[in-house]
């Protein structure tokens, strides 16, 4: 069973691992799945499930939901500023 898109989603918020205090990225488009861009990485697509909760403009993210270049690309969002 697929689980909605929560009900306060929309395109603008930004996007956080649970327990981080540093966004990765951003919400682009609201549909069946979520369409998102990550920083230093371009855009994917979220699965609702992987979201945790949505409050104060925030979104947060399960980072243990997420597999693949999805993954990756969070993890390495910060790459080019973390070398400055």
């Amino acid at each position: 069973m697929v689980q909605p898109v929560p009900q306060h989603l929309e395109a603008g918020l930004e996007l956080f691992l649970a327990g981080s205090q540093r966004p990765f990225g951003a919400v682009l488009a609201v549909g069946p799945t979520v369409r998102i861009y990550v920083e230093n990485a371009g855009e994917f697509d979220l699965a609702p499930d992987a979201i945790v909760k949505v409050h104060d403009d925030k979104v947060i993210v399960d980072g243990g939901k997420l597999s693949g270049p999805l993954a990756d690309a969070v993890l390495h969002a910060h790459d080019a500023e973390d070398r400055d």
